[in-house]
């Protein structure tokens, strides 16, 4: 009762041991997650991590055929994903992060297992899962997650321009990240940037601030583990804030799912509402030949991404919700 589908590429014939990876209890989960946590709430990007994932691997499939390491890496790279991640990750200090972390999934022993079997290095697939420059790209460039995480925003709305297979066939990946020919440049920017400007929009943004400032008076009225909910799925999560002993808890969350349109966003912060700020991704792919094209236009459109808001709060005036 297995389904590995997914619309964006084409169907990728999946080794026997990537298989039994994808149905390890750390990959399953992530059906439980979506990729773009409050978002999923109030527009079509509802896609679970589980489907970025499969984006991600048959694109490594794609570049990378007969690295096997890569691949597994691939499947096991979002499994470190948190509900509501940029919500949660908030509320955390680096400290309580790094606590978060301490058991992470891939110390799991049925990954180890499958891992041992194939004779693949666990410590060297743990590597490439969180660092290989082909999968998240350099400090500046892009790698084969930003390429699903655009091209899978964009259909998801019904914006995406080319099918999928457009885009990948103007591309190779190495060490230094993703590169696209100079022909598709343009293409790539136009691409990039209507994926920020529709991540950066500032309901998406005020949707995560609400989930935290809730979990934040949950936990105040529990004292919970600060890992708890990191452990959980989205659904859990939001089951816990309805039925809060935190009475604002409850009012935020219950106003966010059945009265999304009495929260209030606006620029700047007066301290009358839960604060929150917009940052926009920079990274590219790099250009494969030398050409002459400026991306001045790209950074100074992104920068005015870059914004702080409020929501303006209505748990103090229960009649507004």
């Amino acid at each position: 009762m297995n389904d590995f589908t997914e619309p964006l590429f084409g169907e990728i014939a999946m080794l026997p041991f990537e298989k039994r990876l994808f149905q390890t209890k750390e990959v399953r989960k992530l059906k439980f997650i979506s990729q773009f946590g409050g978002a999923s709430l109030i527009s079509p990007l509802s896609h679970s991590l589980f489907e970025h994932t499969l984006g991600i691997w048959k694109l490594t499939a794609i570049f990378f055929p007969n690295h096997r390491l890569l691949r597994a890496g691939a499947i096991l790279s979002q499994i470190e994903g948190i509900p509501f991640g940029s919500a949660i990750h908030s509320l955390f200090t680096i400290n309580e992060k790094e606590s978060m972390f301490k058991n992470t999934p891939f110390h799991s022993n049925e990954i180890h297992l499958i891992l041992q079997e194939e004779k693949l290095d666990w410590g060297a697939m743990e590597e490439v899962a969180r660092k290989s420059p082909f999968l998240h790209g350099t400090k500046e460039n892009l790698g084969l997650i930003g390429l699903d995480r655009a091209l899978r925003t964009l259909y998801m709305v019904g914006r995406l321009k080319q099918k999928p297979s457009h885009y990948v066939s103007h591309c190779y990946v190495n060490e230094r990240g993703l590169h696209c020919s100079a022909e598709m440049a343009k293409e790539f920017v136009t691409v990039m940037m209507d994926t920020e400007q529709l991540l950066s929009c500032k309901e998406f943004g005020a949707i995560d601030a609400v989930i935290s400032e809730a979990i934040k008076c949950d936990w105040a009225e529990t004292g919970e583990e600060c890992d708890t909910y990191s452990r959980l799925s989205d659904w859990e999560i939001l089951c816990i804030l309805k039925t809060s002993l935190s009475v604002r808890a409850q009012y935020l969350i219950h106003a966010l799912l059945e009265q999304p349109d009495k929260f209030i966003v606006r620029e700047g912060a007066t301290g009358r509402g839960i604060p929150f700020s917009i940052y926009p991704e920079y990274r590219l792919p790099l250009i494969s030949e030398d050409v002459e094209i400026s991306f001045k236009n790209w950074t100074e459109r992104l920068n005015t991404l870059e914004q702080t808001y409020e929501v303006i709060d209505f748990t103090s005036l229960a009649e507004a919700i």
